[in-house]
């Protein structure tokens, strides 16, 4: 995958409000897992294996779509789980840190450097100051659940029923959506 491809990938909506649950097909068999951080580009997943597969095969009800793994963390400590948090914290941030793709470009970059905390805190705190504070990230955490899975993988998927499966969710949850608009206004 092109460096290009990543950021219009990271540069799309992500959501979070709920999960998807989907299967998945490694090693010839059927595992559960739950899509977060997902928009109609691709997803990540929280699972306890290494999946050796770079293309893989999703399927939700009879529907069935393949994606490709295009990054991949594992699980050490409460460092990395603070790492991730900061990185979904920079990428819903993206289009207020970066006025360019050059920019967007070294900031994606920055993120999938692993153990550059302190620079990820400055990069958040030209837009919030009030993001990166001991308390508030404490919070997040605290809000974030791993469900004790050592890897976490990045998909990207192309397909017309992942943007279908995306949108049936997105209508079966807009009231969901809109709460938190109201909860964040407040």
């Amino acid at each position: 995958m092109s460096r290009e491809s990543e950021i219009i990938t990271e540069c799309k909506k992500r959501y979070d409000h709920v999960t998807i649950g989907l299967l998945m097909k490694t090693g010839g068999t059927w595992r559960s897992i739950k899509a977060a951080d997902w928009s109609e580009t691709g997803f990540n997943f929280f699972f306890d294996q290494v999946l050796k597969e770079k293309i893989i095969i999703f399927r939700k009800g009879a529907e069935e779509f393949s994606g490709t793994v295009v990054w991949t963390c594992q699980s050490k400590d409460d460092d990395f789980k603070l790492e991730m948090l900061l990185n979904k914290l920079i990428f819903e941030h993206i289009k207020q840190l970066a006025s360019d793709k050059a920019t967007a470009q070294r900031i994606i970059r920055l993120c999938r450097t692993h153990g550059r905390i302190e620079e990820k805190k400055k990069l958040l705190s030209m837009v919030n100051d009030r993001l990166i504070t001991d308390e508030s990230l404490s919070q997040l955490l605290q809000k974030e659940n791993p469900q004790n899975r050592l890897y976490r993988y990045g998909v990207q998927v192309d397909s017309p029923t992942w943007i279908a499966i995306v949108q049936t969710t997105l209508d079966a949850t807009q009231i969901v959506l809109e709460l938190e608009k109201i909860v964040k206004k407040s």
